[in-house]
């Protein structure tokens, strides 16, 4: 494969000049040559959001977040759409070492997407990849989403970080989400990644599907209203609910002063299996509108917490609707008001949580 740099095809990378059309311009002549884009460091300003439809590979290669940057300025900001052949991802995204960054206020930092195919069975290769990828908001401007995946099988997220709107302080203000799963998306790993100031840190809902296999190993939520918040849609028979999460590691940290609705560091909502071992929760405050939630599985089946610090909640777990199957033993509750709640459960297991 070849390689086609951005100074080399005439982008200027100054952070003054508007890079946006010979951006597109670079994307669409690496689809041509099915090449790579290396992005030399600098800042490429960009004022328009930039979609592609892909019929190649997209490989984005850079120097780090903090060197290839491409700078938004008041616009949202990438878009790849690609297509399935038959029911096989074989062309997919590669970024690595590139920074997205906002100027002003923009929409939705990154969406990859193969849209909706009513089936997708590719165990072959991985289809994204985003690895020292980050999605920055600053003190001159902000993401109101980070990153979407749509009908994505077999994604890896390694060293990623994305943030979002800090509102002042003002923490029921916060919106967006830092990783957004929509579709149908399988065996998605994400690892050593931040999501930082955002309603939710790691969000994926089923409508017309539901998501199988989400793995997340040391990360990290710094200023979330929600960390993760998986609801699963029951109808779909296919596949039972969403399944096979797992968290190993890192923390998650809830702003919880002043937010209404609700803060929970896990949200599970009709999720057939869910492991999670070894984090730390926390609340920055317990003086809230409402109760905060460590972690609060509803209409959940097999939930599993084991070895975790979850401090300052008022509810360290609290099961709601039918629980079946959940054991949460041997975790430390530090400063939490009331015990584990297994409410309307049977088959569950409680022991050792001080």
């Amino acid at each position: 494969m070849s390689i086609l740099s951005t100074k080399a095809f005439g982008l200027k990378g100054d952070g003054i000049t508007d890079d946006t059309n010979a951006f597109r311009d670079l994307l669409g002549e690496a689809q041509l040559r099915q090449a790579a884009i290396s992005i030399d460091p600098g800042e490429y300003r960009i004022t328009d959001e930039v979609v592609l439809s892909a019929d190649n590979h997209v490989s984005l290669l850079g120097c780090g977040p903090q060197a290839s940057r491409l700078v938004f300025d008041d616009c949202p900001g990438l878009g790849f759409n690609l297509y399935q052949h038959g029911i096989q991802q074989p062309k997919g995204v590669l970024i690595n070492g590139v920074g997205l960054v906002a100027r002003g206020a923009c929409g939705k930092a990154l969406s990859i997407s193969y849209g909706d195919p009513e089936t997708t069975n590719d165990h072959y290769r991985g289809s994204v990849s985003l690895n020292g990828v980050g999605v920055e908001s600053n003190d001159l401007g902000h993401w109101n989403d980070g990153i979407t995946l749509r009908g994505v099988w077999n994604a890896t997220l390694d060293n990623v970080y994305a943030s979002g709107n800090p509102c002042g302080g003002v923490w029921n203000n916060m919106a967006g989400s830092g990783l957004s799963l929509e579709g149908l998306c399988v065996n998605t790993h994400i690892s050593n990644s931040r999501f930082n100031f955002w309603a939710t840190g790691l969000y994926g809902h089923g409508v017309e599907h539901n998501h199988e296999g989400i793995f997340c190993s040391n990360n990290s939520m710094v200023g979330v209203k929600r960390g993760v918040w998986l609801a699963g849609n029951p109808a779909v028979g296919l596949a039972p609910r969403i399944h096979s999460f797992q968290w190993q590691g890192g923390m998650i940290e809830n702003r919880a002063g002043g937010v209404v609705g609700g803060v929970a560091a896990f949200h599970l909502q009709h999720v057939w299996s869910a492991s999670i071992q070894g984090c730390q929760m926390i609340t920055e405050t317990m003086d809230t509108p409402e109760p905060t939630y460590g972690v609060i599985p509803q209409d959940c089946r097999r939930v599993m917490v084991s070895g975790c610090e979850i401090n300052a909640y008022h509810r360290p777990f609290y099961s709601t609707g039918v629980a079946e199957g959940h054991v949460v033993v041997g975790n430390s509750l530090p400063n939490c008001l009331a015990p584990v709640g297994l409410v309307g459960s049977h088959n569950c297991i409680e022991a050792n949580n001080t």
